[in-house]
């Protein structure tokens, strides 16, 4: 999938595949923003400039409350913004943001296994988290493509991104994409966990689907939901899960299956105070573009 290994210029201070565009990043890094000011701005957000808005994607978030209960009380829960769908020119693009804070993404996060099937067709396994918030977000984005299709737009140029939640809903995103409209969506994505177990991870790249990973090296996100769940192994006497691990554990509900990361991983490696600091997509973005 990822033919050309080149590196690029050679006065950046990290070195990536040709193929890796920045200034594409970077671009998708501001829509991403966009989506967080979408979200705090309310009615008074105004598209970003050059853009036109083909569908805003919303979700209630019932995700976060008790099983059981969200199917009592969720019709009181108001849809809150999460993204939109727009194009420029020729080119359409799929944007999601995150939740606002690493603790706050794996509050709303449970990593039970369930079976993901876009347009009926088998990609393994996502989370039940992630699997109920692409159920509301998936058909609002098909039907704005299915729409820009139906206006003349030729899906031949689809970037989809999202940072840390959102980008595990891009994965999800992208998959659903390439099933109902077979076609190849390229994605960049920031701080993102993983999105699903190894079937899922095959599926993708044996759809040839193009993802540029984006992550800080020392950012505790993509470190979850956990690679492995075998409590014990006999090799190197490990034995149960490495102390971080287990503490991240308390925060989901652990299936018997593990994840796996998806696409081409861009890596990069900043330290800040605290948590949030080390998940900041802007902090990411200007170390992976450093000279």
């Amino acid at each position: 999938m990822f033919t050309n290994t080149s590196v690029t210029q050679t006065n950046m201070k990290y070195t990536y595949p040709n193929n890796f565009d920045r200034n594409r990043a970077d671009d998708l890094h501001k829509l991403v923003d966009e989506a967080y000011n979408q979200l705090n701005q309310g009615t008074v957000w105004q598209p970003p400039t050059g853009y036109s808005i083909a569908a805003t994607l919303s979700a209630k978030e019932f995700w976060k409350l008790p099983p059981g209960l969200s199917d009592i009380i969720s019709h009181m829960l108001k849809p809150v913004p999460f993204g939109f769908v727009a194009t420029k020119g020729a080119e359409v693009f799929v944007i999601i943001r995150g939740t606002k804070t690493p603790l706050e993404w794996m509050d709303d996060f449970t990593a039970l296994p369930v079976s993901f099937k876009p347009s009926g067709k088998d990609w393994g396994k996502t989370t039940q988290g992630l699997n109920t918030l692409y159920a509301n977000l998936g058909p609002q984005i098909n039907s704005a493509i299915s729409q820009l299709q139906a206006g003349g737009i030729r899906l031949t140029a689809i970037y989809i991104s999202g940072h840390s939640l959102g980008a595990a809903i891009a994965h999800l995103a992208a998959a659903g994409i390439a099933a109902q409209f077979n076609v190849k969506p390229i994605s960049y994505t920031f701080s993102g966990p993983r999105a699903g177990d190894e079937g899922f991870a095959a599926a993708f790249a044996a759809a040839g689907l193009v993802t540029w990973r984006m992550f800080n090296t020392e950012d505790i996100v993509p470190t979850v939901p956990p690679a492995a769940v075998q409590l014990s192994t006999p090799n190197m006497g490990m034995h149960g899960l490495t102390p971080m691990t287990q503490a991240l554990s308390t925060f989901v509900q652990l299936g018997a299956v593990g994840y796996e990361h998806v696409g081409y991983p861009i890596s990069a490696t900043f330290h800040r105070a605290t948590v949030a600091d080390n998940h900041s997509m802007d902090d990411l973005i200007a170390e992976v573009n450093a000279q």
